[in-house]
């Protein structure tokens, strides 16, 4: 079985969360229904799990894995170095949404308490 690079995990991590962005588009924009009868803005911690698991996870992978990849020079540095940017600016972002949804979640929990 063969091994494979840092640079191609790195790549195909970038690849899975393009994927991922499509069809979260695809969601909101209600032109999928994964769940019958419900619109797609109900549930916010689904969305939070979504962000999480869809977006966050893959752009970790490629960050860590185009750095490896970058230290030990196995592949070009021009193919490796806009992966490394795309994934922090995106991580950027999705970690600010992250943020940003936990936030949110937590006042409307609190709110809902004090009534």
């Amino acid at each position: 079985m063969k091994v494979l690079k840092n640079s191609c995990i790195a790549i195909g991590a970038n690849i899975i969360f393009c994927i991922a962005l499509y069809i979260y588009n695809a969601y909101m924009y209600e032109l999928i229904y994964p769940v019958p009868g419900r619109f797609s803005t109900e549930d916010t911690i689904r969305d939070l799990t979504y962000i999480f698991f869809a977006f966050i996870t893959p752009l970790t992978i490629g960050v860590t894995f185009s750095i490896r990849s970058l230290r030990k020079e196995e592949c070009i540095k021009i193919l490796l170095i806009p992966n490394l940017i795309f994934s922090l600016i995106f991580l950027t972002l999705a970690g600010g949404f992250f943020i940003l949804f936990s936030l949110v979640e937590i006042y409307l929990f609190i709110y809902s308490l004090t009534l």
